[in-house]
């Protein structure tokens, strides 16, 4: 939870669209309790006044989709499964994946084409 003076710490806008360069996008509520997020883009963090999910649907339909139609593609391309990836944007090769379900209101998304080195965890 970040309060409003943790919250004064980053540039605040009202609302964004995801491009190459963001890294991931982490929720966050301010001391009322309302939805925000916390975006790094290259080696900027700033605020936005959407939860994380609100900035991938308005993303999505930017570039001309629904996150139910990106959803229903990962489902048709690698079948049923927990945690789908969604393509942002084809053209420029924009894949986010979640880090729990999209509805979890504390799921943070990361940019698939940022990530250097993946490690599985859990159960040896």
């Amino acid at each position: 939870m970040i309060g409003g003076e943790m919250m004064n710490e980053y540039q605040l806008k009202e609302k964004y669209c995801i491009v190459g360069e963001t890294l991931m996008i982490r929720p966050v509520h301010n001391k009322m309790g309302y939805p925000f997020s916390i975006v790094a883009e290259g080696q900027e963090l700033f605020a936005v006044k959407l939860s994380p999910l609100k900035i991938i649907e308005y993303t999505l339909l930017q570039y001309g989709t629904s996150l139910n139609g990106a959803l229903k593609a990962a489902r048709h391309h690698l079948g049923r499964g927990y945690m789908q990836p969604v393509l942002l944007c084809q053209k420029e090769g924009i894949i986010w994946f979640p880090d729990s379900s999209f509805k979890n209101p504390n799921c943070s998304w990361f940019a698939n084409h940022q990530i250097k080195e993946k490690k599985k965890k859990g159960i040896k």
